[in-house]
């Protein structure tokens, strides 16, 4: 699975692609306030009813642009 999160403007979508021809969108947001340099990162969270269970995720290929 990609992912890729771009900017337009103050608007961010999000896409999701199995092969990295292929998107499709996630989600689009407009957050109010944003300044116009921002800090990027990944994370990876688990709806696990909190029960205790760990989730793990490997990151590889990422590039900010």
């Amino acid at each position: 699975m990609r992912l890729r999160l771009t900017r337009s403007g103050a608007s961010y979508t999000g896409e999701a692609s199995t092969d990295g021809v292929t998107w499709t969108t996630v989600g689009t947001a407009t957050p109010g306030g944003a300044a116009a340099a921002q800090d990027v990162g990944v994370f990876m969270t688990a709806a696990n009813g909190w029960n205790g269970a760990r989730g793990i995720a490997a990151f590889d290929g990422f590039t900010v642009a």
